[in-house]
């Protein structure tokens, strides 16, 4: 299905049986995609991490199977689980509009699935997360914060991904494979990808989804020969991922002390931390 023949790119959640379709491409067209690796590595290098070790983490996290490699995508979103990958900027952003308009928060963004929930504060705007470098900048900055907090680098990947002690262990297992297969690639072959044809949603199955455990895969398809808009078809996804899980369920942490510590805070809260101890201190005087 080759020679400049026109695809119209579609999903399908198939536990529910949704179809949408998401756009038209060339199947042969040569796509330059920032490269979330290659930028990984030299952001890793210049923050001073641990070699390979932000390029692993962008591999398992928004890794897209192409031409039989596993690499980065930028435009990865996960939504309550379930891995979304986008042919372009533009449709990854307007899905991630769409959805925090709706208040559905709970979302990984981009090269290293940043939390909007937790973490959506420290941008700007919604472009500045999906943007890949201020994406890798920021996830750099994060980890060596938790390196600081915890005091190793294992820790550190560990809390990247959850401060639960069992799925962070999991979590550094996926990351050591990752990080082995990293280290043995050649540097010229991480920083000078590029995508070849477009490659469809079909046969896309999340490894390691970010936040959750969703391993179901996103299948390409066209509803009744059916073309959706764009307004349409993330409508109707929003609709198949169900209710957003409010933050009482949605429990990446449990606390082990009656007061939440900083690093279980966001927004406002975390930006006043020292106002909030100052409070609890003068509280503690007065019992």
């Amino acid at each position: 299905m080759m020679g400049g023949l026109r695809y119209i790119i579609s999903v399908v959640m198939v536990s529910t049986g949704l179809l949408a379709a998401t756009g038209y491409a060339h199947a042969n067209t040569i796509s330059s995609v920032p490269n979330c690796e290659g930028m990984a590595a030299e952001v890793g290098r210049r923050a001073g991490l641990p070699d390979g070790y932000l390029p692993a983490i962008s591999r398992i996290e928004s890794g897209r199977q192409i031409d039989n490699t596993r690499k980065a995508w930028p435009w990865t979103l996960n939504h309550s689980g379930k891995g979304l990958y986008f042919e372009t900027r533009a449709e990854a952003l307007a899905y991630l509009k769409k959805a925090t308009q709706k208040g559905r928060t709970n979302i990984d963004v981009g090269c290293m699935q940043i939390n909007h929930y937790w973490h959506g504060h420290q941008f700007s705007s919604l472009e500045q997360m999906m943007e890949p470098a201020r994406n890798i900048e920021y996830a750099a900055s994060y980890l060596k914060e938790l390196y600081g907090r915890h005091g190793s680098w294992v820790e550190a990947v560990k809390h990247y991904h959850s401060p639960d002690d069992a799925r962070g262990a999991r979590y550094f297992k996926g990351f050591q494979a990752a990080h082995r297969r990293v280290k043995d690639t050649p540097p010229v072959a991480v920083t000078q990808t590029v995508y070849g044809d477009f490659f469809t949603l079909a046969d896309q199955t999340r490894a390691q989804a970010p936040l959750g455990d969703g391993q179901g895969p996103l299948v390409a398809g066209v509803a009744n020969g059916q073309a959706l808009g764009a307004d349409q078809v993330y409508e109707r996804l929003l609709a198949a991922l169900g209710p957003e899980l409010t933050t009482d369920n949605f429990s990446v942490w449990q606390s082990q002390v009656p007061l939440a510590q900083r690093q279980h805070t966001r927004g406002v809260v975390r930006q006043k931390w020292m106002a909030v101890e100052s409070f609890r201190a003068e509280l503690s005087s007065q019992n």
